[in-house]
């Protein structure tokens, strides 16, 4: 079944598809900060080094599951790349699943190197023994790899002619599910 919804609470980059397609969008909140987080099987013999660059570059040419086309996990992943490739490196191999249970029990099983986690997201598997975190929104390198600010990675948007409405108070067309 199809509905029409005033509001979206998503991935902040969700929000891209209309504005491309010329709708304006407005962002009514967002949830941001340095969330990067990459967390590496234990199988994939990558190791967290003393320095911060390093856990970062040694992911060139590396499998790193995200969550989808349009996720803030899609959106580090291609910038994280990125960045390698722009400090000599291979590009990182994206492996997308819109599934976060299976992503972590890839990277618990070793199917994949990384993943793109929420902070906290292994920490079962590191009691495991099973993964490790490589970066986490603390390090330094994160500020350089997306670009020195916060990111948002959700959002609740919708178009910004809805909202406006909204905003005026006029709720003609509102329907419940």
């Amino acid at each position: 079944m199809l509905f029409r919804s005033d509001l979206v609470i998503a991935g902040s980059t969700a929000a891209m598809a209309p504005t491309q397609a010329g709708r304006p969008v407005s962002i009514v909140y967002a949830i941001d900060g340095d969330y990067m987080t990459i967390a590496a099987s234990a199988k994939s013999g990558l190791k967290a080094q003393s320095n911060a660059k390093a856990n970062v570059m040694q992911l060139g040419g590396q499998t790193l599951a995200v969550q989808g086309v349009g996720t803030s996990s899609y959106g580090q992943g291609s910038a994280l790349s990125r960045y390698i490739v722009a400090n000599g490196g291979k590009p990182v191999k994206l492996i997308i699943d819109q599934d976060y249970s299976t992503i972590l029990t890839a990277v618990g099983s070793g199917q994949v190197d990384a993943a793109t986690v929420s902070p906290g997201g292994i920490d079962a598997l590191a009691a495991a023994g099973k993964a490790a975190y490589l970066i986490k929104p603390s390090d330094p390198i994160v500020a350089q790899i997306d670009g020195g600010g916060a990111i948002a990675a959700v959002a609740i948007w919708g178009l910004k002619s809805i909202v406006n409405k909204k905003q005026r108070g006029d709720h003609s067309g509102d329907r419940s599910l």
